[in-house]
């Protein structure tokens, strides 16, 4: 089970909200390099969406943009967070895509950031990320 350290919440909270503000063309810009290195990584996952680009970033924008804000908040992250991982359970989601995604995720933020993303900055979102994997996947009970 990862623990997340306050400093580490602040640090994941202020470049999330730093990288991509609530405007809906960063969402999507984001979104399209987020998606073409997911598809890069694993065409196969491609059919698992059946809605345009524009629309999905939008929709993992606000969905991480919740998880950042609310992971303080423990049991209700981990209530919504773990329903997440339901519904993508049935959207054919394997545990393998997890760390597909991850890499992804991580892919764009050195890649946006550069040299702002800082070895601890990355350790932040690996270990934010590995929280939000096995509160999906149903290995991370509330704290």
């Amino acid at each position: 089970m990862t623990v997340l350290t306050a400093r580490h919440i602040t640090l994941i909270q202020r470049t999330f909200h730093d990288l991509i503000p609530q405007d809906p063309e960063m969402e999507v810009f984001f979104g399209d390099i987020f998606y073409r290195k997911l598809f890069a990584i694993n065409p196969e996952l491609r059919p698992l969406f059946h809605i345009g680009i524009a629309e999905q970033a939008h929709r993992l924008v606000t969905m991480l943009r919740w998880m950042v804000e609310h992971i303080p908040s423990e049991q209700e992250f981990h209530t919504q967070v773990a329903a997440l991982g339901t519904r993508h359970v049935g959207y054919g989601v394997l545990p393998e895509h997890y760390m597909q995604v991850g890499e992804a995720l991580i892919w764009v933020f050195q890649e946006t950031m550069a040299e702002d993303f800082t070895p601890e900055l990355k350790q932040a979102w690996l270990e934010v990320f590995q929280t939000i994997t096995e509160t999906m996947q149903g290995q991370e009970a509330p704290r």
